[in-house]
């Protein structure tokens, strides 16, 4: 797993760098079992003029290309906002994923119905062959 933190238009801080590690643990958590190259970007933006900060947090992987950024006065709810964000987008893309996987029955209902009309037609027209 490949983690980058960058500091824009900011000095960088250990006490935020080690805050934003902490709170990423609760994204990486889901994403233990996969087996391919994951890449999070952590980009922490200050204003210089006021106290507005910015952070985006980026996902990329071979399932997943999910970006969820917040603004705001306060850094570390910013980053909590951020964290939170993605946690729920990968839940949301996990459960669409094992729904696919799981019940293909309801992805292909309306596919079936129509081949088993096709089906019982076709069975119609044999008995009248005979």
């Amino acid at each position: 797993m490949d983690i980058r933190i960058a500091f824009r238009h900011m000095d960088h801080s250990v006490a935020i760098e080690n805050y934003a590690r902490k709170e990423l643990e609760k994204v990486t958590k889901f994403l233990q079992k996969e087996d391919d190259l994951i890449h999070i970007d952590f980009v922490l933006d200050a204003a210089r003029v006021h106290a507005h900060h910015k952070v985006e947090l980026r996902l990329n992987s071979k399932h997943y290309h999910l970006i969820a950024s917040h603004e705001g006065a306060d850094l570390y709810q910013e980053i909590d906002h951020v964290v939170k964000t993605m946690v729920q987008e990968i839940k949301k893309q996990k459960e669409k994923h094992l729904d696919k996987r799981n019940h293909p029955e309801t992805i292909k209902e309306g596919y079936l119905e129509s081949v088993e009309e096709d089906n019982e037609d076709l069975d119609d027209d044999n008995e009248d062959v005979i």
